[in-house]
């Protein structure tokens, strides 16, 4: 048994780049969060916007607060066919910050994972459809330090073979991955599209997955080759007790979740729940 294993997900240790140590509250006492249910994913807190159980869903004891746009007010559904999903949602919602009181200790100070899930049924290129910031404001731009996610979009014309096609994630002021010839990690050429963002808190490493037609429909990950520390991430997002998810275009979105405390470093976990699937929704209580 790793020595990983010997902890419980309160006393995990993060990684904070100088040595492994535990992670420090984000300014809330002990009993923050004691009544918010980690009951997705796994054993986890989360917060999702169009998902199978309606416009808005999370775990029971968080919040999602409208800031500015459009309530989605999805019926809720189990496959993705066509332009499923709810469009013409440009909103910004306050949701839970993973580094801020309102998560409860154990999931809080350490990994996380955001999936998102969209609708384009014409070509794109240097697409963006919002993304997930600490300042209350909407994503209109590629990098700032406190992005936590804005993906960049682009058509795939076949292959894995260049950039042009591929997409890729832009957080705390930079792009990764941009100028990789190889990665396999794409976007449908039409259709719905699915990425995922992961810190690993044990190892600091940043993972960027993602599901596409050129692999059979199977899900792709890949090392951002990012290392990011606690610090790095308090510093850049905050640790308020809120970020910010932004909707700036009209296409229906779908599966739009953080997940709190869960890191994904492995094709067949980012495989679990549906969470990249491009055929149905996700399903946090049935991996």
């Amino acid at each position: 048994m790793g020595i990983y294993n010997e902890f419980n997900k309160k006393e995990k240790p993060v990684f904070t780049g100088l040595k492994f140590g535990f992670g420090a509250s984000s300014g809330g006492g002990e009993d923050d969060g004691l009544n918010v249910a980690a009951d997705g994913f796994g054993g986890y807190p989360w917060v999702g916007m169009v998902t199978r159980s309606g416009g808005l869903s999370q775990s029971a004891g968080l919040e999602q607060i409208k800031k500015s746009g459009t309530t989605p007010t999805f019926g809720g559904s189990t496959s993705i066919v066509g332009s499923s999903g709810e469009s013409n949602i440009q909103n910004r919602y306050a949701i839970p910050n993973p580094f801020g009181s309102l998560i409860p200790a154990q999931y809080r100070n350490t990994s996380f994972t955001i999936i998102e899930k969209f609708y384009k049924n014409s070509a794109i290129g240097n697409y963006r459809i919002g993304g997930v910031r600490g300042s209350n404001i909407d994503i209109a731009t590629w990098t700032s330090p406190d992005i936590m996610l804005a993906t960049r979009y682009d058509n795939r014309t076949g292959g894995f073979g260049g950039t042009w096609g591929t997409n890729y994630p832009n957080f705390l002021n930079g792009a990764y991955i941009s100028t990789s010839g190889s990665h396999p990690v794409g976007s449908l050429w039409r259709g719905w599209r699915s990425s995922m963002l992961s810190w690993d808190a044990d190892t600091g490493k940043v993972w960027w997955a993602g599901q596409d037609d050129q692999n059979s429909g199977n899900p792709s990950i890949i090392d951002t080759t990012a290392t990011k520390t606690l610090s790095d991430w308090q510093t850049g997002i905050g640790t308020q007790d809120y970020v910010y998810r932004s909707v700036t275009v009209a296409d229906p979105m779908a599966d739009w979740y953080l997940i709190y405390g869960k890191a994904v470093n492995n094709v067949s976990d980012a495989a679990e729940y549906n969470m990249l699937s491009t055929t149905v929704f996700a399903d946090p209580y049935n991996a």
